[in-house]
């Protein structure tokens, strides 16, 4: 039985092919569209929310009061002021500056990319997947012999296995000595950490400490403080009470206080660096707008296909009353018309894969972010079947009465001609203000 819904439906299909490729190529063009961009806005602010507490983590940078200009760090005597002077904050993270800082292994030079220098609260708040060792407590508190924690693929680079890696010991720059406590897995592409190697802060307290405190306020912005927000803490207060800070208690008066919700850090606050460096010169904004098109675009579309549908439907009313004379129920049309959907949708579904599969490198590249397939995949199946499920429900809600009616008439009457198309004129409308949308 099955077949012979399949067949008829192939013909129906061919025989409108006009109507039939339209409908594929808008359909594929909005669902590829949707998917691309609703994966672009999630990707984009989902960077480190795997993290326990994501939601409640900041990060606190500084804007200049004279200028309004961004500062993406802050002073380090910040920090404590911060931590003991704000009943909101559960926990904190601080990363400070490298320092220009350089290791040897037995006497041999080691070219390392990407040295954070962390506090021992880091990898509290931020926990890693550990290969080997272990993240102890103590883990990055002064020692005489100061914890290095290092990445899959700096073990494997230096040392060709996690397990060689550990308990070795490297000699700094500064002569200070540190050992491999524990190696991790590499972080995932999502997160703004992306260093190799993991040491304790110990020169950059030191530094510090050697400058006077205002001096140090005015002159020193070298850290990155992570700050964890209680459950229950009001985040607008606290910001607005953190804001003026340091204006208020004297300690600089042009310094102000912002957060940023770690998830959308990336956007919020301009990474000082390298001039020649790349930058994504695309913000939150744009990706916003991206997915709002998009969604504008699939709506079109959606409604553009139904318009047909309606009409075709009605169209072959002829059709509808012979299959009726010959024996065949209502629910036996309907049948028929949710396998020539699902024909359609089929080959949408086909189409799709074969479109995201052949443009997800370029879009990468034009948008400086990164695709994962099977997020996008996945997001393409479930779009396509809602809207094959919203169509279907859709034309049995609009087509129902109007195929109980057809039986055993060789006209309908105007009257019930202009109810039927009512789904079809709502359609029509609602395509006109989605269009009219994509040019406001």
């Amino acid at each position: 039985m099955l077949l012979h819904y399949l067949k008829i439906a192939w013909r129906n299909l061919l025989k409108y092919k006009t109507q039939t490729i339209i409908s594929v190529l808008g359909l594929t063009i909005g669902v590829v569209f949707f998917a691309y961009g609703y994966h672009w806005y999630k990707y984009e602010t989902s960077y480190d929310g795997f993290y326990p507490n994501s939601g409640r983590i900041y990060r606190v940078y500084g804007i200049e009061k004279n200028t309004m200009n961004q500062n993406a760090k802050i002073p380090y005597l910040a920090v404590a002021k911060i931590k003991n002077g704000f009943p909101e904050v559960e926990k904190i993270a601080v990363l400070y500056d490298q320092f220009s800082i350089s290791f040897t292994y037995e006497n041999e030079r080691l070219e390392i990319r990407d040295i954070e220098n962390v506090d021992e609260n880091f990898f509290k708040m931020f926990p890693p997947i550990v290969i080997c060792g272990s993240l102890d407590d103590d883990l990055f508190l002064e020692k005489e012999i100061a914890d290095m924690v290092v990445t899959e693929d700096f073990a494997r680079k230096f040392f060709n296995t996690p397990e060689e890696a550990l308990g070795k010991m490297f000699i700094s720059t500064y002569k200070n000595s540190y050992v491999i406590k524990a190696v991790i897995k590499n972080p995932p592409v999502n997160s703004n950490f992306q260093a190799q190697c993991y040491i304790a802060d110990i020169n950059v307290r030191a530094i510090s400490s050697e400058s006077e405190e205002k001096i140090q306020w005015t002159s020193f912005y070298q850290t990155q403080l992570y700050v964890q927000l209680h459950k229950n803490a009001n985040r607008k207060a606290f910001e607005e009470k953190l804001r003026s800070y340091a204006v208020d208690n004297d300690l600089n008066t042009n310094l102000l206080f912002a957060i940023s919700p770690l998830r959308t850090v990336k956007y919020d606050i301009q990474q000082a660096g390298n001039v020649f460096e790349q930058h994504n010169s695309l913000n939150l904004t744009y990706i916003h707008t991206f997915l709002f098109v998009g969604v504008l675009l699939i709506l079109s579309v959606f409604f553009n296909y139904l318009n047909i549908l309606i009409n075709s439907i009605v169209q072959r009313t002829r059709e509808m009353n012979l299959r009726k004379v010959s024996g065949a129920h209502t629910r036996n049309l309907f049948v028929q018309l949710f396998v020539e959907i699902g024909l359609l949708i089929l080959f949408v579904i086909l189409l799709s894969l074969s479109v995201a599969e052949l443009t997800a490198s370029s879009f990468e590249k034009v948008f400086q972010t990164v695709i994962l397939k099977h997020q996008l995949f996945g997001i393409l199946f479930e779009t396509i079947a809602i809207v094959g499920v919203s169509l279907c429900s859709i034309v049995f809600v609009s087509l129902y009465r109007f195929l109980q009616k057809t039986s055993f008439r060789k006209n309908i009457t105007r009257v019930q001609m202009q109810r039927t198309l009512s789904a079809g004129k709502i359609s029509m409308a609602v395509q006109l203000l989605v269009l009219s949308a994509h040019f406001l």
